[in-house]
């Protein structure tokens, strides 16, 4: 009996390794995204911006659609170098953005931000990609 206890123990153990190394690969992924894209944006280099986008979002849009999508570019203008600030849903290959609307000093595993706009992406043909999509993230 306690061999199974301790068999079931290291499969949990080995399974939350395996996730939380996950987790963490993927929010350096999606700032990786993140980082290229603000950069294309800042140069003005909106084709390459664009590729950063998913295939729902460029079959519905143009370059010209997210050049002229000023709300969605206006969050993406400032470094982010903390893993903490990208929430990851690893069932669904989802993750978002979070741009923190009072920004603390840099995020942590216990203060993340809890309030500001938020960016979605997908993962899509091993890449993350950004979906257009935003909403305002609080939780308070």
């Amino acid at each position: 009996m306690i061999g199974i206890h301790a068999l079931a123990t290291v499969l949990f153990m080995t399974f939350f390794i395996f996730q939380f190394a996950n987790v963490r690969n993927n929010q350096a992924l999606v700032l990786q995204t993140y980082e290229e894209f603000r950069q294309a944006v800042e140069d003005g280099n909106y084709e390459s911006a664009y590729q950063l986008m998913s295939p729902t979002y460029r079959k519905t849009h143009t370059v010209d659609d997210l050049v002229n999508d000023h709300h969605f570019l206006s969050y993406v203008t400032e470094e982010i170098d903390s893993i903490y600030m990208v929430e990851y849903t690893f069932w669904r290959k989802e993750a978002y953005i979070i741009i923190d609307s009072h920004p603390t000093p840099r995020p942590t595993f216990w203060d993340r931000p809890t309030q500001g706009w938020s960016l979605f992406l997908e993962h899509i043909d091993g890449r993350w990609l950004f979906t257009g999509e935003m909403t305002y993230h609080f939780i308070g």
